[in-house]
C-alpha cells in the first residue's frame, strides 16, 4: 500500500486570476519566443506533436499545450523498492523528500566543508530511508571520488542499495548523461527483474 501524504492547498499566495495571469504569459512566451532545443530527436517530436521548429528553436501554439495538459494523468506513480514506500501523486497529496545535489559535505561538528563521496551518498541515502517523514530520495549529493561519466548509474546505486524509497534524479546535463541513463534503466531492469517488470 502506498505512503498516503497529507492533504495539501492550504497555503495560495495567488489568486486564481493571478494563476491564470501566469499561465496565459507562459503560453505567449513558449508560443512567440519559443524555447531552444539542441537534441534532434526533441526536435523530431516537437514536429511531430505540432510546434513549428526553426533550426534549434520550438515555438509551441497554446493548442499544443492544451492538447499535453488534457492527456497528462491525473494520477502518477513514484514506485519505491518496496511497495510499502509507493507514493501517489494525485489531488491535493504532498510529499517532501530530500533534494539539491551539492559536491561538498560538512560533518557534524566540522568547521570546513570536504568534497562529498560516494559513501557520503550512500549514507544519506541511509539516513534518508530511516526518516519516517521524509518521502522520497532526489539524490542528495554528487560525488566527487569517482569519476564523472560514472556518476549517474553509481549515484542511483548507492541510493536504491541503501533505501527503498522511491528514488529520482535528472541525470541530464551529467558528463556521459545518454550512457549514464541507459545505465540507470538497465540497473532498474536488473533490480526490478527485468525490462517488462521495469
Amino acid at each position: 500500500m502506498a505512503r498516503p501524504g497529507p492533504q495539501g492547498g492550504q497555503y495560495q499566495p495567488l489568486t486564481g486570476e493571478q494563476i491564470q495571469r501566469i499561465h496565459q504569459a507562459s503560453l505567449a512566451v513558449l508560443e512567440r519566443t519559443g524555447v531552444h532545443v539542441e537534441n534532434e530527436q526533441a526536435l523530431d517530436l516537437y514536429r511531430e506533436g505540432g510546434a513549428r521548429v526553426d533550426g534549434n528553436r520550438v515555438f509551441i501554439p497554446p493548442s499544443v499545450i492544451q492538447d499535453a495538459l488534457e492527456k497528462a494523468p491525473s494520477k502518477v506513480l513514484l514506485a519505491g523498492r518496496d511497495p510499502a514506500q509507493d507514493l501517489v501523486l494525485e489531488g491535493r497529496r504532498v510529499y517532501a523528500g530530500t533534494g539539491g545535489s551539492p559536491t561538498m559535505v560538512l560533518d557534524p561538528g566540522a568547521d570546513a566543508v570536504r568534497p562529498g563521496t560516494l559513501q557520503d551518498l550512500a549514507d544519506l541515502a541511509r539516513l534518508a530511508g530511516a526518516l519516517e517523514h521524509c518521502d522520497f530520495i532526489a539524490i542528495p549529493l554528487f560525488p566527487t571520488d569517482i569519476a564523472a561519466e560514472d556518476a549517474p548509474v553509481n549515484r542511483f546505486y548507492a541510493c536504491l542499495r541503501n533505501s527503498t524509497k522511491h528514488v529520482m534524479s535528472n541525470v541530464q546535463g551529467e558528463a556521459g548523461s545518454l550512457l549514464g541513463v541507459g545505465q540507470v534503466l538497465e540497473l532498474g531492469a536488473m533490480i526490478a527483474g527485468g525490462a517488462e517488470a521495469l
